[in-house]
């Protein structure tokens, strides 16, 4: 009797474990591929314009993934970076909306070139930021990165 109590308990304990673990989802993550993709399109971009930048990707967690800095930089610009990629991935808002927030919350980035990265299916990726250009510049890089990857930076519709 006692090892068939021990052996109810047991089946029990793991059908409730097994019920936990297929009821979590299963979140879209940031690969180190998709990431380098996106930096090195990005550093493409800037080489072919003339920029010297540095860029920063980081996934939804606001965990760096990839950074780079190019030759010349300044020397405050790659923090910069990071700062605007880590709050487009935290917060999930382009660094030019959340400006308008005044910066009162941990890691706010409040000058453009911060953009949220997504799959084409509206799953959040993470954030890119990159700095050493003009702002509009600094956005255009990343854009070229993140469509290299096949990525978006918005989600127009969710199904």
């Amino acid at each position: 009797m006692k090892i068939t109590a021990t052996a109810i308990a047991l089946a029990m304990t793991s059908a409730l474990f097994t019920a936990n673990a297929s009821a979590q989802e299963m979140q879209a993550q940031l690969t180190l591929e998709s990431a380098a993709t996106i930096r090195d399109g990005c550093l493409a971009h800037a080489a072919e314009n003339d920029m010297v930048i540095a860029i920063a990707v980081f996934d939804n967690r606001g965990m760096m993934v990839t950074y780079a800095a190019m030759d010349g930089i300044a020397a405050a610009i790659p923090d910069v970076a990071m700062w605007k990629g880590r709050s487009a991935a935290k917060y999930r808002f382009a660094t030019s909306i959340t400006a308008d927030w005044g910066g009162e919350a941990p890691d706010i980035a409040v000058w453009e070139g911060g953009l949220p990265i997504y799959m084409a299916d509206g799953s959040p990726l993470g954030g890119v930021g990159v700095s050493g250009a003009d702002s509009s510049d600094d956005v255009a890089c990343i854009m070229a990165g993140v469509a290299a990857a096949g990525l978006v930076t918005e989600v127009t519709s969710v199904e």
